[in-house]
């Protein structure tokens, strides 16, 4: 036990005296360490926030439930009617892809574009 602490005192005084008679790569490797916590903080901050914690607002959250497939407006509609099935409903329309002509003046080019439709009430 004692013979590997004074193996490894010696390893850490080898490692520093290397460190030291190369500053440049120690400052490098420094600051390549530091951004990189840095960096994984800033993600695990980030998941935290969006993923462990309770979505603000929302009383039982896991209670809620995704429907991920296609539906039309008039099924959101019957959707948030059926208070037996769902305390409220919420829909959201994935950007569409439109076509749009620029017209003769500027040559009849369509260009994709990517915008969103409005349903109202």
């Amino acid at each position: 036990m004692i013979e590997s602490l004074s193996e490894l005192r010696r390893d850490v005084r080898y490692g520093l005296r290397t460190l030291a008679a190369s500053p440049g790569f120690t400052l490098a490797a420094i600051a390549s360490l530091s951004l990189g916590i840095a960096v994984v903080t800033c993600a695990y901050s980030e998941v935290n926030g969006l993923i462990f914690r309770d979505i603000p607002g929302v009383r039982g959250a896991g209670d809620l439930a995704a429907l991920q497939e296609p539906s039309s407006y008039p099924n959101y509609l019957r959707y948030r009617e059926r208070t037996d099935l769902f305390s409220a409903a919420m829909a959201y329309v994935a950007p569409v892809p439109f076509a749009v002509s620029s017209g003769p003046a500027f040559g009849n080019r369509a260009e994709r574009v990517w915008g969103q439709v409005r349903c109202g009430d």
